[in-house]
């Protein structure tokens, strides 16, 4: 499964230290996100990726030494947090 950003509107994003502000149109909320969150948004961007493929891109930035299991599983809860919030989407 990949996941892409939610394009249906452009979301704000305001950076705050380790933390970020993100506005999204479409609902009207606005969301208090970890860097974690905030990577993965910025990772799906320009190109829909896999939570592996998301994982490995967030390491890179982080530099931790690469990529474990508990980074990947990080990730893959952070997709589903901010799947609810409507920021991403999964396709096929």
């Amino acid at each position: 499964m990949r996941w892409r950003l939610n394009t249906s509107y452009d979301i704000h994003t305001w950076l705050c230290g380790d933390e970020a502000i993100v506005y999204h149109p479409g609902s009207g909320d606005t969301h208090h996100l970890s860097l974690i969150a905030v990577l993965v948004l910025e990772a799906v961007t320009p190109v829909p990726r896999t939570v592996d493929e998301l994982a490995n891109a967030i390491a890179a930035v982080i530099d931790d030494g690469g990529v474990d299991d508990e980074l990947t599983t990080v990730v893959d809860r952070t997709l589903v947090d901010i799947e609810r919030l409507g920021l991403v989407e999964s396709q096929q």
